[in-house]
């Protein structure tokens, strides 16, 4: 039996109800914890993933502001602030959220991954290439980085080092077709040259 005052129970209850799909009444469930602990930042951040899932981008990002106003160091929260953000296209924001998850962590190779998309989407080829090879270093089996990162090189005409991206990406994940497509392109760009 839920017990009706316990914040606890109801953020899990949320978490439960989203797990099996019943996404309405998660976010009910998690509006209930945060009305019996408004500061309880673990509901506000469960609720700004679920939002975030539905693709409600304006109200995962009032979620996940709320959940970093309770605790600032919330590394992952900033890191899913800065991908609501960029869902927003609203770029430069995104990239200070996911320094700030760099800055909390260094070592989190997603932030790193995901401030190279934002790069990339902003034409800033080199500040993408650094951060693709810093994911890639702290997370060498991350077979999305690798494939990014490859994707950065074609798009500089740097075929022979996107090749060894996207072989890499390829060993990590055969079924990962757009690699193999990638690597066609590139082998046939160098023939050309």
């Amino acid at each position: 039996m839920l017990n009706p005052k316990s914040y606890h129970a109801w953020n899990n209850l949320g978490s439960v109800l989203s797990d099996l799909h019943r996404y309405d009444e998660a976010l009910e469930a998690y509006k209930q914890s945060i009305t019996l602990k408004p500061n309880f930042y673990q509901a506000w951040n469960n609720q700004g993933n679920l939002l975030r899932k539905l693709q409600r981008y304006e109200e995962a990002l009032l979620a996940y502001t709320k959940a970093l106003k309770c605790k600032n160091s919330l590394y992952e929260t900033w890191n899913n602030k800065g991908t609501v953000l960029r869902g927003l296209e609203r770029y430069e924001e995104a990239i200070a959220a996911y320094a700030e998850a760099v800055r909390l962590k260094p070592d989190y190779g997603m932030a790193w991954y995901n401030q190279g998309i934002v790069m990339a989407k902003l034409l800033k080829y080199r500040e993408a290439i650094a951060c693709f090879e810093t994911a890639v270093e702290l997370q060498p089996n991350y077979y999305d980085a690798w494939y990014n990162y490859g994707n950065i090189f074609v798009k500089l005409d740097r075929y022979q080092e996107a090749i060894s991206c996207y072989e890499q990406a390829i060993a990590l994940n055969p079924k990962l077709s757009e690699a193999a497509t990638a690597k066609a392109f590139c082998l046939k760009k160098l023939r050309q040259k």
